[in-house]
């Protein structure tokens, strides 16, 4: 995820759901999965149990985000 271009979905959005770039959506959704991924990744190698809750609150959120962009593309 390194020197890539950073995308939001204020970005994808800005002009209404309509009027969405369906380059850009793929490209926020393709973000969004790497995201859960890494994050889940993460998690199965092991953290320390201070990092657990964190850890699985974040990949609840990435996992909803990618939901919410899912719905909105379909």
């Amino acid at each position: 995820m390194k020197n890539e271009t950073f995308i939001s979905a204020f970005d994808v959005f800005e002009n209404g759901r309509n009027a969405a770039d369906p380059a850009k959506l793929r490209a926020l959704r393709d973000v969004l999965f790497a995201l859960t991924k890494q994050i889940r990744q993460k998690i199965d190698r092991g953290l320390p149990a201070t990092e657990i809750a964190a850890a699985r609150s974040l990949l609840t959120a990435a996992q909803t985000a990618e939901n919410v962009v899912e719905s909105l593309s379909a």
